[in-house]
This record gives structure tokens, C-alpha cells and sequence, in this order.
């Protein structure tokens, strides 16, 4: 079990990795050729489209996956009962494209007032991102990992290739993002395994609605809230400060789509381990220790350096983000690390997202209030304190409600992780504004990653290891 997990989350994270590498590329050419404000519109723009994503479609692929994961022995392929499932979250997804068509017009044309080709564009995205969810999900519900992760490394290429192609061709604004468009119709193309019939129970039927519903609430409030952050810095702050926010945000973003590539990869495993605690335990437990030990002096180290990391991606002129990087990557490390607590409570089914909802509820509010009440005066920097908070309490909730029904050490890894974390945010942000030589975070760094090492021992022997499943 341990090394499939392993074996799978290594090639999950190829794939997103490949994914993740040529869409900063695309934000790193907009920024460096169209400059800061330019780079915060289109950070608001594929903001958009995920958001509207997660409108229903994002929810779909998630249900596709734990559905059919869950009811189908490990090993086998499509039976009755699979295609039955598949077809009718099929149906509903069209659905769902259809409403968003008419819902991005509406808005983005007649309330934005904003140019039909942006609007074209829009749309294209979302639905590209839309079909790639739903084909990635199919696949990775019958442990199909080593596949998708060759389609996202193909996929990346060829966004790659187009946005060298636009680029000989002169352009340099946001028409650059067709390349999203191309690289996920790609993987979806390739993907797609035909039209599965098959007409399931109402009581199923009505079981799943619900979970998507449930679905949508809850990643609106939790992996949508990073998305209106972009929004927000965009419209509410705008300007060249739009930009620093979304430089900063793009630095940190990899880091959580890594942890959502392992997620993806626990989600279907989970599922299959809803009733077996001893499992869950094993998967919990490796999963945490694992995390917990690796990101912490990855990120910790880029957050000393934050300020050099935007000089060498962005360019002079974005280094006001390089004050806002230690915070966005402080919230993505805690998410990160709250990953398989947040991903077991999930998998549990309907009551388990349920729960993940008000929790994730209870965060976006946390975040919202700290926007209302300090963007106008603290600017984009507001807005990452915001977004931190409300990631911290959407974070913690799971591992408390997880907690309650898997008892064991893995809790104190993640704890000392956010603590960890903490300090790493707090020297960072400090050595910046007193405007600490290389030479001198470079010691801080030595000293933070001798005294991690110490506590990565103490985490090994405060876990109870449990036996081999």
C-alpha cells in the first residue's frame, strides 16, 4: 500500500509539476512583456474561469472519481453500475457548460461591459479547463495515474509550443492564455474514452446530486477563495499593485498544486478506506510525516529568499511582491500540510462534505471580513493577510473533526509543521523590512534547517508506527 502511494504521488506530481510549469510560464511572459497591470488582469481573468469552474464542473470530476472508486474492485474496468455514474455526471456537466455560457455573457459583457473577445476567451478557457477535469477524474477513478500524468506532460508541451507560436506572431497581451485553451482540449482529446450509457436509482441518482451540490459550496468557499483573492486585488486595489499580488501568488501557487496532485492521488484511496480505520490511520500518518518533513525547509528556504526569487522571475519592477510572498506561501504550506486530513474528511461521503463545507464556510467568512475591513487602507498586503487567515481556519478544521475518529501521532507532525511555518513566515517578513543582507539570511537559514532536522528526528520517534496494511 505504502509504496503504491508513493509510486502514484511521484507520478501525479510529475504531471501537475509539467501542468503547473508551462502555465507560469504563460504568467511570467504576460509579466515580463505587458508589465504589472496587464499581468493583474489576466490573473483575474483565469481567476474567472476557475471560479466558474468550480460552479458545478470541478464538483462533477471530484464525484466521478470518489463514485466510482468507491463501488468498483481495485483492478477492474467499466462494469454496469460505473458507466450508469459516469454517464449521468456526463449529463450533468453539459448541463453545467451550457448555464455558464449564458452566465459569463451576461455578465462579463452586459454588467462588465468588457470586449466580446475577452469574453470568447473566457468562455474557451472554461470549458477546456471543464472537459480536462472531467477526463482527468474518469481516469484517475480506475487508478489510472502513469496515464494522466503522460497527458499533462504532452498537454504542457504543447502549451508550451503554442505560446511560442503566438509570440513569433507579435503578440503580447492576453490573447497569450489561448495557450490554456489548446494544452487542456489536448489532454481532454486524447482522454476521452466515449459515451458509457446506463440510467442509475434515484436514490444514487439523488445521493450524488447532493454530494456535487455539497461539492460546490465547499470549494467555492476553500479553493475558490485564492481565486477571488486575484479578483479582488484586481478590482477592489488594481494597477500595478494587482500585478505585485498576482507575481506573488504565482510564486506560490506550485506549491499548492502540488499538494493537490497528491490529493488526488489520496482522494480515490480514501474512498476505498472509508470504513477501515487501521487503513486510514496507515495512510494519514505516512502522508503527514512525509509532507511535513520535505515542504518545510523547501519552502522555509524560498521564503528567506523571497525578495531574490521575484528580482529573477519578474524583474525589478515587481519588488513590492517580494513582501507578500513569505505570507502566500506560509498559507499554501499550512493548506498543504492539512491536505490528507482535509482529503479523509472529504472521502467520507455526503456527511464528510458536509462538514468540509461549514468548514470551509467558516474560513472564507474569516478571510472576507478581513478584506472588508483592511483593503482600503492596507492595500494587496491586506488582501494576502486575508487570504492567510481564512486558509488557516479552513485548514484546522478538518484536522480536528478528522481527529475525532483517527487518533493517533500523525496530529503532532502537522502541528509542529504550522508552527514551523510561523517562524518561517515571521523571520522572513522581518529580516525583509530591516533589510537583512544574503549573507546574513543565509546564516538564519543555516541555523532554522539545523534546528528542523532536530525536530524531524522528534517527529520520527513521537509516531507510533502502525502495522504493515
Amino acid at each position: 500500500m505504502a509504496s503504491k502511494i508513493r509510486r502514484d504521488s511521484a507520478l501525479a506530481l510529475i504531471g501537475v509539476i509539467a501542468q503547473s510549469g508551462y502555465r507560469f510560464g504563460i504568467s511570467v511572459i504576460v509579466g515580463r512583456f505587458a508589465g504589472p497591470a496587464v499581468l493583474g488582469q489576466a490573473s483575474a481573468l483565469l481567476a474567472s474561469a476557475n471560479l466558474l469552474n468550480l460552479l458545478g464542473p470541478t464538483s462533477m470530476a471530484a464525484a466521478q472519481t470518489r463514485f466510482v472508486a468507491a463501488g468498483r474492485p481495485v483492478g477492474t474496468e467499466v462494469d454496469a453500475s460505473s458507466a450508469a455514474i459516469i454517464a449521468h455526471l456526463r449529463r450533468r456537466t453539459l448541463q453545467c457548460c451550457v448555464v455558464l455560457g449564458v452566465v459569463i455573457g451576461i455578465v462579463w459583457i452586459g454588467l462588465l461591459g468588457e470586449r466580446p473577445s475577452y469574453w470568447i476567451l473566457l468562455t474557451a478557457i472554461t470549458l477546456a479547463l471543464i472537459a480536462q477535469g472531467i477526463t482527468k477524474s474518469y481516469h484517475l477513478a480506475f487508478r489510472r495515474v502513469r496515464r494522466v500524468s503522460l497527458s499533462e506532460v504532452l498537454s504542457a508541451g504543447l502549451g508550451i509550443g503554442i505560446v511560442a507560436a503566438l509570440l513569433a506572431s507579435g503578440v503580447r497581451d492576453l490573447q497569450l492564455l489561448w495557450a490554456v485553451v489548446g494544452a487542456s482540449l489536448f489532454f481532454a482529446a486524447v482522454n476521452w474514452r466515449g459515451n458509457p450509457k446506463g440510467v442509475l436509482h434515484q436514490s444514487v441518482a439523488r445521493e450524488i446530486d447532493r454530494f456535487v451540490a455539497l461539492g460546490i459550496v465547499g470549494t467555492l468557499v476553500s479553493a475558490g477563495f485564492m481565486q477571488a483573492s486575484l479578483i479582488i486585488a484586481a478590482v477592489v486595489v488594481g494597477g500595478d499593485d494587482a500585478g505585485h499580488y498576482a507575481a506573488a501568488l504565482t510564486l506560490a501557487t506550485p506549491l499548492s498544486l502540488i499538494t493537490a496532485a497528491l490529493g488526488m492521488v489520496l482522494f480515490p484511496t480514501f474512498s476505498g478506506a472509508t470504513r477501515d480505520i487501521e487503513r486510514t490511520r496507515y495512510i494519514l500518518s505516512a502522508a503527514v510525516r512525509r509532507l511535513t518533513e520535505v515542504l518545510v525547509p523547501l519552502v522555509g528556504a524560498v521564503m528567506l529568499f523571497s525578495s531574490e526569487a521575484i528580482r529573477i522571475v519578474w524583474g525589478p519592477g515587481y519588488q513590492p511582491a517580494g513582501l507578500i510572498l513569505p505570507m502566500l506561501l506560509g498559507a499554501m504550506l499550512v493548506s498543504g500540510l492539512g491536505m490528507p486530513a482535509s482529503q479523509a474528511l472529504t472521502a467520507a461521503g455526503v456527511r464528510g462534505m458536509a462538514n468540509s463545507v461549514k468548514i470551509g464556510f467558516a474560513g472564507a467568512s474569516v478571510g472576507i471580513l478581513i478584506w472588508i475591513l483592511a483593503v482600503g487602507d492596507g492595500g494587496v498586503f491586506a488582501v494576502a493577510i486575508g487570504y492567510a487567515g481564512g486558509t488557516l481556519v479552513t485548514t484546522a478544521g478538518p484536522m480536528i473533526v478528522v481527529s475525532r475518529r483517527v487518533s493517533l501521532g500523525w496530529k503532532t507532525p502537522l502541528v509542529l509543521g504550522w508552527g514551523a511555518t510561523s517562524a518561517f513566515v515571521f523571520i522572513a517578513t522581518v529580516s525583509q523590512l530591516l533589510d537583512v543582507s544574503i549573507v546574513g539570511r543565509s546564516a538564519i537559514g543555516v541555523v532554522l534547517l539545523v534546528a528542523w532536522a532536530t525536530v524531524v528526528v522528534a517527529i520520527r520517534r513521537s509516531i507510533k508506527r502502525p502495522r504493515t496494511i
